[in-house]
């Protein structure tokens, strides 16, 4: 996926399909740090969470549930 592509479905729950053949289903969104950006994948519930947990408890989250992966690893994106 490309970032023109991703741009159609950040932040919203969808079903993607990754190069490695797995299914997944949540939501991906950009974070910026410094001159730098990540993006993440998590529940849609776990999103919703983390971007109302306050800064401290986001490590927690980034820590355990939320993964980080390349937008070239997505091969299929559907909304739900």
């Amino acid at each position: 996926m490309n970032y023109i592509d991703f741009l159609h479905y950040k932040e919203q729950p969808c079903r993607f399909k990754l190069k490695s053949g797995k299914e997944v289903f949540g939501v991906i969104w950009e974070e910026k740090h410094d001159d730098e950006v990540e993006y993440l994948f998590a529940s849609s519930s776990t999103h919703n969470s983390y971007k109302t947990a306050a800064n401290a408890r986001k490590q927690e989250f980034a820590d355990s549930i939320i993964y980080r992966l390349s937008l070239e690893d997505v091969i299929y994106a559907e909304p739900l």
